[in-house]
């Protein structure tokens, strides 16, 4: 019973291991002329990323990686516009390169071209990266040991994301808020201006007819 117990729950991690291992679909865009194309890459702080792409053909031109200047919490720094950029991570634009650098936040990636002879296809790949781990062979079950280090690494990337998207659903929370509260005033405003600009016509025709004795 034991033994099966552990067959059940090893199956399960190794499950989990495959599934959290599988890499993003990679997306396309054209560059078309000289121009700088940039994505937002939004991470939790301290994770490892890895960026993939091919162009073909190559056109002249850089391709960085921006990001915040120090680790922040998603309040704390995301869409604020006083935040500071420093450059993370640049290279010449090649038929095929990979930039793995270390997340702070929400990062801008970008393409500036100088030259393109002729319409180029970027395929593009964003995806998280987990520390290598070898193999213990020295050790019995060394190749799990290595499995379970590389599940606990996971494991504590899926809490990071967990925790940097709750942090998330707070803000946009609080911000829902506050417009809620500003379209529950606005209305009584405009009645208001309504209700005022409707008793001066009033006040002001009647003042007329009396003049012009027509009442």
């Amino acid at each position: 019973m034991e033994k099966n117990t552990m067959l059940a729950v090893f199956a399960f991690l190794l499950l989990l291991g495959m599934s959290s291992s599988s890499s993003a679909p990679s997306e396309f865009f054209l560059i078309e002329r000289k121009e700088m194309r940039c994505f937002q890459v939004d991470f939790p702080p301290s994770t490892i990323v890895a960026v993939e792409y091919t162009l073909d053909p190559v056109p002249t031109g850089t391709v960085t990686i921006k990001g915040p200047t120090e680790k922040n919490s998603w309040s704390d720094t995301f869409r604020k516009k006083e935040q500071k950029e420093v450059m993370l991570k640049t290279e010449k634009m090649a038929a095929s390169g990979s930039l793995v650098y270390t997340s702070q936040g929400l990062t801008h990636l970008c393409f500036k071209s100088s030259v393109v002879p002729s319409p180029s296809k970027c395929t593009l790949s964003i995806k998280r990266s987990h520390p290598s781990h070898p193999v213990q062979d020295s050790l019995e079950f060394g190749q799990i040991l290595t499995d379970l280090n590389l599940l606990r690494d996971r494991t504590t990337a899926i809490i990071a994301e967990a925790d940097y998207t709750k942090a998330a659903e707070v803000e946009f929370h609080d911000q829902s808020l506050k417009m809620n509260r500003a379209a529950v005033w606005w209305p009584v405003v405009q009645i208001m201006v309504l209700i005022v600009t409707g008793f001066a016509w009033v006040v002001n025709i009647t003042a007329f007819f009396r003049k012009k004795k027509l009442v």
